[in-house]
């Protein structure tokens, strides 16, 4: 029947195209991938940054600094240093900063051949019976009717699924650019802080020559000028001293 060989090339040409669409969305959900593991490396860096400048601020900083503004009640040089750097001297603790997821077959009909006529007479008539041919061509038609609209069935499933994925992949590349860009803050000002006691431990470290108040501190927290500074134990280790 023709209706069979039509759901068959419908079947055919839906697949073709979704195979095309499939090739092509496929190709932009990999890009997009690509892009997701790269914010997520830059995010990673972040909190890394975040972190260390929490642990400055909250542990390493006011710990040195505590040592520095006791020292600087009797000592003037001390307390120059403190005031150069924007510290009043003050006894008391300063607040820590805060630190900020298929279709079967159905059985062909049997052919009948037509009984032959009760005559007397003999029949020399030997034509097949046109029956015979069509029969053939409906028990050849329906399965593959049937085999290609399951596969057009499975590209259309697997055409939603690759859409779906992509808009995913969207949604969270859009929500990495924005957990960058609200973090930049933070990166900032971690860096700042950083620097800003990198500078006071290198003059802490010139006044140590001539200072013995300095040099006690530097002794205590084991500052090093050209290498990272050995907290004793108990102690988390400051910021790295200035070349």
């Amino acid at each position: 029947m023709k209706i069979y060989y039509y759901i068959s090339v419908a079947a055919s040409a839906l697949s073709l195209v979704l195979s095309i669409v499939l090739f092509a969305v496929g190709n932009t959900n990999q890009s997009l991938q690509n892009d997701v593991q790269k914010q997520q490396v830059e995010l990673q860096k972040q909190q890394e940054e975040i972190n260390k400048g929490a642990q400055i601020s909250q542990q390493v900083g006011p710990a040195l600094l505590r040592e520095m503004a006791v020292a600087s009640v009797k000592n003037e040089n001390m307390k120059k240093l403190l005031a150069n750097h924007g510290y009043q001297v003050n006894l008391s603790s300063p607040a820590p900063g805060s630190s900020p997821a298929p279709g079967g077959t159905a059985p062909a009909p049997a052919a009948t051949r037509p009984a032959a006529p009760s005559t007397s007479e003999p029949d020399y008539n030997f034509n097949q019976p046109a029956a015979s041919a069509n029969s053939d061509g409906f028990s050849l038609q329906l399965p593959f009717a049937l085999l290609s609209a399951a596969i057009a069935i499975i590209m259309v499933a697997q055409t939603v699924n690759i859409f779906k994925a992509r808009n995913t992949l969207r949604e969270g590349k859009a929500q990495l650019a924005d957990a960058y860009r609200n973090r930049e803050a933070l990166v900032k000002q971690s860096g700042d802080v950083q620097n800003k006691l990198q500078a006071l431990i290198l003059d802490l470290l010139l006044l140590s020559k001539t200072d013995e108040d300095a040099k006690a501190i530097v002794s205590k927290y084991n500052i090093q000028q050209n290498g990272a500074a050995t907290a004793p134990a108990g102690t988390p280790a400051p910021a790295e001293g200035a070349k």
